[in-house]
């Protein structure tokens, strides 16, 4: 008799416990497709935005992806779409704000190829040391790749530093051998010497 009524007690907190669980299963299920919309309108967004953008209209993709952007602001692809079609425009900093953000987001170790975009519209702003600060740590993040020593060489050269721009340029070669830019830009210093 006293099995009895444990198992029934026990049977009861067993069931009173398991409504009190579905409780906020179902409060929460209405945030759940509230987020999976706000997921479908962003990829949406983010959709028209690089349409517009491949089709050359860089006011609108922006427009587009800026409200991709606000629908997922964790998405990565809005980011970089945007600081493209920005740059496109010729909106450097806002390019460069885009970036930064990107940055502050981005869920992938991987980062060295974002350093190296964003010094490249720092460096097309004149950006100088902006950019050889975003160059250098593309190439220590990535030891491998060879293009952020090449724009460290052109920083360098545009800085009046010709030994660090001929030094990368030579480090360009050694990581990539016959590389005709590199190779091109360490002719002109040697033609330019006196």
């Amino acid at each position: 008799m006293i099995r009895e009524r444990v198992r029934g007690q026990l049977h009861r907190w067993l069931a009173i416990a398991c409504l009190a669980a579905a409780l906020p299963v179902g409060w929460r299920a209405s945030e759940v497709t509230d987020d999976l919309e706000r997921q479908r309108l962003g990829a949406a967004a983010l959709r028209r935005g690089e349409t517009l953008l491949d089709a050359g209209r860089l006011e609108d993709a922006a427009g587009a992806l800026r409200a991709a952007i606000v629908l997922v602001p964790k998405d990565p692809d809005g980011y970089r779409r945007l600081a493209e079609a920005e740059f496109k425009r010729g909106d450097i900093d806002g390019a460069v704000l885009t970036y930064r953000k990107l940055l502050a987001i981005y869920p992938y170790q991987y980062v060295a190829l974002l350093y190296w975009e964003l010094a490249i519209a720092e460096l097309s702003a004149g950006r100088l040391v902006d950019a050889r600060l975003d160059l250098l740590q593309a190439a220590d993040l990535d030891p491998t790749e060879w293009r952020p020593h090449y724009f460290l060489g052109i920083v360098y050269h545009r800085l009046g530093d010709i030994p660090s721009a001929r030094a990368e340029w030579r480090h360009v070669l050694a990581l990539n051998p016959g590389n005709r830019e590199a190779d091109e830009q360490l002719r002109k210093l040697d033609s330019a010497r006196p």
